[in-house]
Parts: C-alpha cells; structure tokens; sequence
C-alpha cells in the first residue's frame, strides 16, 4: 500500500546544477548507502543491484527538450516487497517548473492469522531529505527545506501568500515565538517534531518580530502563539473565523512532555494523510504513463539483444563443430541405438569418386542413427505445425527459430504487464475500499450530526423554557446573564494528544492503555469533535464513581438512565455494559480487548474489558473507549483503551 508520496516543484538547484544529474547523483548516492550495487544500474534495463533487490532506470527525451526520468526499485524482505519509484521531469523551459515525484509502496502490516490490518507505517525516506539537501523544493509558494526554517518578520508575507496558495498540496507547520523563549532550542525542538515530514510539508519557526506581525497579517483566529506549533491544511482563508478550526494548535505543554515521541507520529500522519488526498498534477500522469510504456519497450528490447547474442553464440558454436568435422573426420561408429542396413551392390563404374577409386569398395552396410532420424521428423512436425511448411531448410529453421524467440519475449512482456496489472488492480481495490469507507463515514456522520442537533434543539428550548419561568419570577439578571466560567466548568481538551496530559483530572479513573492509537485519531478528526465526546464520556465515569460510592448507583447503566441534573452524563445508548458472545468466544476478537490493570485488581494483571463507551460512529474508525468497573476493588476505574473499533466480525 502506498505510505509515502512527495510531489515538489523544483526552483533551483544548488551550485548552478541541471535538476536531473543533480537529483540522480543522489539518487545513486542513496543507493550506495544501502550497500547495493549502483554501478550496476543502466538505462534501459532491469537488473540485480543486491540478493532479492532490482532496480529499473529509463530515461527519456523528447524532441521539445523535455528530459524525464524514472526510477524502480523493488526490494524483497521478510515483511514483503517494499517498492520505491522516483520520477524526475525538466522540461527546460522557463513556462513550467521541473518537479520531482517519490513514492514509497509498503508491504501491509499482517495481523493474527494472517489477516491484513492498517497500512504499515512508512518512514521518511533519507532519499526525501538527500533530494531535498540539493534542490530548491517548492509546494505552491511554500518551501519544503530539509529542515524547518527560521522566519523573519521580512518573510512574513511570503509566508501568509503561501498559507493561501491553492496549488499547495501539504500542510504548513508553523510555530510562534517570543523573546522569552531561546530562538536556538527552540527551533531544534521544532525540527525534531517535524522529521518525519520532510517531502510532505513545509515547516517554520517564527522569531519574535515574526510572529507578531504575522498575526497582524492573519488576524487573531489564525495567529500562532508564542510556544505554539499549528498545521495550517489546504485552503487557508483568513477572513473567516469559522476556517480557524480547520487548522489544529499543538500547545506548549503537548509538545515539552512528548516523551514517547507521540507527537512526531502524528504530525509525519497527517503529512502522509494530506498529500495522499490530494490528485497528483495530470501532466505528471501523463509523463508516468510514457515513461513506463518505455520502460516496457527498454526491457522488450534488452530481452531481444540477449536472445540474438546467445542465438549468435550457438551458431557459431555449431559451425565450428561442422568445421572440425570436415577437416578432421573420425572414424563413424555405430551410435547406441542404432541399426545397420543392408547396402545394395552397385552396377559398375557407378557412384565412383573422381580419381575412380570406389569410396564404397568392400562395403555392404552403413550405420543409420535413429535418435537423429526422430529428430529430424520432430523438426519437420513443428515446421508444419508452426509455419504451415515441413521442408527442413536452413531458412525455415531460422523462421522457427524467430518464432520461437518472439513468443519467449511475447511471454515476459505478458508476465511483466500481469504484474503491472496486479499492482493496478491493488490500487483499484484500495481505492475501491477508501471510497466505500468514506461513503461510509459521510452517512455515520450524517446521523452523528442529525442526532447532535436533536440534542442542541432540546437543549436550546430547556434553556428558552428556564429563562421564561425565571423571568415570569421577575429574576431578569438571573435569566439572560451569561454563566460564569465556574459554572461552565474547565474547557474541554482540543485533542487526544491534551485529553491524555489532562487524565489525572479524574482522580478516580487510572488510565492504563497506549497512546499512540489514541492520539492518531487527531489525524482522523483534526477539530477534535471526538476528543470531546471522550472527554464527556470521562467525566460521567467520574460522577458515576462518586453516586456508587454514595449508594446512588449500582452500574454504569443505571447512572447513564438516571443521571442526576448537577452531575455529568453521557447518552445511554452510546454505551454498552459488554461485548457480544461472537466477540467473548473467539479468540481473535476477544485478544485486543484483554486489557491491562493492576495486580491488585486481578493477579493475572489484566481483565477483559468489554464494557466499552461509543464515542462516535464514523466507518471502520467509529472510536471506543474500553474500560474495567473497579470502583468496589479500590474505588477506581481503568480505562484500558481508547481508539479506532477494535475488530469483530463485522469490522474483520
């Protein structure tokens, strides 16, 4: 499956170099690297670099001046076949830009019982950052440096021009600064954070100057506070407060405590996420499909001269066998297998040689070989059979010969194009799945969005129907004052990333999963929708303990039906107290819901946790929250797990 795609435009190239010779010394330098045999590589044929490694290199210009190149290389593993392409374009002329195009296809990641699970993930290829070491890489108006460059406050509005370029591809990472925060660290910081997003997206550091006027340039919705890093995504506009939260602010607090490096997944996610979505530019395809239609004619070709030379090579072998016979002949004898055959007297002065000595004097009988009489019916048969003639001269034998060659030629051309029809078909089949996940997902949302607004509707006319009575009592203040924030409560976390650092809110719940499936689905809803939903989920959870404590609540269930009006809740029908049998019984289900705890709670330390929260429908994602009831153990409860839907028989 395909985990990487860097598509760029070339502006420049470092020491006055042409863009090809420059991306393929890199190239070349790259496979070195890898300890393969780059030496090995020609235009125009498929070779063996390495055990289990080919590499295919074409080259192409057409008579406008255009030069393209195209790159394959397939190498074989244990985890499967990993595949790398590169397309290189310079059309020399001043009217379009060259462009570079990498891609990276990743074997899928294999589950239990050989089940395919999520695409494997791919990591930034070193040849990105080498390409990028040499040329001037540009998304839309957004440069795509190896590294995240500093701003100033004179790159501003070339920054801002960027952020609304609709032919950007990628997201722009930007991050804000002060003059209390260290230029120097901070930035390395940043670079780290972004290393897996080279090829992908464009990344800044603003100074201090810089980041004030740029949020005077974007307004204060779009601005990006000092300590602060935001992914500004495809089609930024900044007059509209409404886009603002299409574009995620990673906090100070998220990014000093990623200790486990969390941040740098989800960051290299949504990078690959965002430049999967997005069409590659038609000409690109267009030159792609010339270019492999070549490659096909470069290999066609190779696999012809191969056949001649070989052919050539036993020609000339067999001529001079023939050549050894004639001038030094040996003595026949009878071949095993062979019969003699009476000879008939001949008349006199019949069959003489020219000196009239008879070569045949005192013979009756001569050896005839079998095996070759077979052969030479086998010849003949064939010749019938395949050109429709059983004369077996030296021409046809030739014609069956480039009969032959042509058909073992015809035969790779349709192996090489099953296997070019094999990966299409993949793709087909992936496209095929995304659309019907994402069909999927619209018609979940749909009723997601359908259900929320019944809710604010109910919402909105208890509020009406409350204010009415309290102004029908004359408490005016009372019925229209806005509530206080002690009243509202604290806001609720923007991200997965946030609803982790705040667990420790509920000093009732412990948490006990992994983080990384939980903070990708950042990736998945970038507004953090689920992330509050989640959110709420824990704070009914958090009551709940309280009235079980109290005698109030026997179950989660009873506390979800009868929340009381001061405390949190969470929709009844969005929870269930446990999985189904089909999930309990068997054993490729039941495993990912086996969830850790503490010992003291069970010895094995860990319980199955079927009791699970629905925190959102959406596909094959539709998120979970999975948690053990321990409140009468030691007063708390785990939740073991928060992420997509774990698998079932639906979801297999």
């Amino acid at each position: 499956m395909l985990g990487y795609r860097s598509y760029f435009t070339v502006a420049g190239v470092a020491h006055g170099q042409q863009m090809v010779p420059a991306a393929l010394a890199q190239l070349y330098a790259w496979i070195r690297s890898k300890r393969y045999d780059a030496d090995a590589i020609v235009p125009g044929a498929t070779v063996q670099i390495a055990p289990g490694v080919e590499a295919t290199l074409t080259l192409d210009t057409e008579v406008d001046g255009s030069e393209s190149v195209f790159f394959l290389m397939q190498e074989k593993s244990p985890a499967g076949l990993w595949t790398s392409q590169l397309l290189l374009h310079d059309p020399h002329t001043h009217r379009r830009d060259p462009w570079v195009w990498l891609d990276v296809i990743a074997p899928d990641s294999v589950g239990a019982e050989g089940s395919t699970t999520r695409p494997r993930w791919t990591a930034r290829p070193r040849l990105a950052q080498s390409l990028l070491e040499v040329l001037d890489g540009r998304d839309g108006g957004a440069r795509l440096d190896p590294e995240a460059l500093v701003a100033s406050p004179d790159d501003v509005d070339d920054l801002v021009e960027a952020l609304r370029d609709p032919r950007r591809r990628g997201p722009v990472f930007v991050a804000g600064s002060d003059d209390t925060l260290p230029l120097q660290p901070w930035t390395e910081l940043v670079r780290a954070l972004l290393r897996q997003t080279t090829g992908l997206a464009a990344g800044y550091v603003l100074d201090a100057d810089a980041t004030r006027r740029f949020a005077r340039a974007v307004g204060p919705r779009h601005a990006v506070a000092p300590g602060t890093m935001r992914t500004f995504m495809r089609g930024v506009d900044t007059t509209s407060d409404l886009d603002a939260l299409r574009h995620p602010v990673l906090g100070t607090e998220r990014i000093v405590q990623d200790r486990s490096h969390r941040v740098v997944r989800v960051l290299g996610e949504t990078a690959r996420e965002a430049a999967l979505a997005v069409p590659l530019p038609r000409p690109a395809v267009r030159v792609e499909e010339l270019l492999l239609r070549r490659a096909d004619d470069d290999f066609l070709a190779a696999r012809q001269q191969i056949d001649e030379t070989r052919s050539q090579e036993v020609i000339d072998h067999l001529a001079e066998e023939r050549t050894a016979e004639v001038v030094a002949p040996p003595t026949p004898e009878p071949a095993a297998g062979s019969v003699t055959l009476p000879v008939e007297p001949s008349e006199p002065g019949a069959d003489l040689a020219p000196d009239g000595h008879d070569d045949l004097a005192g013979r009756t009988e001569a050896p005839v070989d079998l095996g070759s009489v077979e052969t030479h019916l086998a010849l003949a048969a064939a010749l019938q059979s395949v050109l429709g003639e059983s004369e077996t001269n030296a021409e046809a034998i030739e014609r069956l010969r480039e009969r032959a060659l042509a058909a073992d030629r015809l035969s790779l051309a349709i192996e090489r194009k099953d296997q070019q029809i094999g990966g299409l078909t993949r793709t087909v089949v992936e496209l095929r799945d995304a659309v019907a996940e994402s069909t999927r997902r619209l018609e979940d949302e749909q009723v997601e969005h359908r259900e929320t607004s019944d809710r604010q509707l109910v919402a909105e006319r208890t509020v009406h129907a409350l204010r009415m009575r309290l102004q029908d009592a004359e408490r005016y203040e009372d019925a229209w004052a806005d509530p206080s924030q002690d009243e509202i409560g604290a806001e609720p976390p923007e991200s997965f990333g946030q609803l982790l650092d705040r667990f420790s809110e509920f000093p009732a719940l412990v948490w006990t999963g992994d983080g990384d499936p939980t903070e990708l689905l950042d990736v998945r809803d970038p507004l953090g929708r689920w992330a509050r939903k989640a959110w709420s989920a824990l704070q009914a959870l958090q009551d709940y303990t309280v009235e079980h404590l109290a005698g109030r609540a026997h179950t989660v269930d009873d506390y979800l039906s009868n929340t009381p009006a001061t405390l949190h809740g969470f929709p009844a029908n969005r929870h269930a107290r446990d999985e189904s049998d089909d999930v309990k019984q068997n054993s490729k289900y039941r495993g990912p819901r086996v969830l850790r705890v503490p010992r003291s709670v069970d010895t094995t330390g860990s319980v199955f946790m079927g009791a699970h929260f629905k925190i959102a429908q959406s596909g094959m994602i539709s998120p979970r929250m999975h948690y053990h009831d321990a409140v009468d153990i030691d007063g708390h409860v785990y939740v073991g797990y928060l992420g997509p839907h774990l698998p079932t028989q639906k979801t297999n």
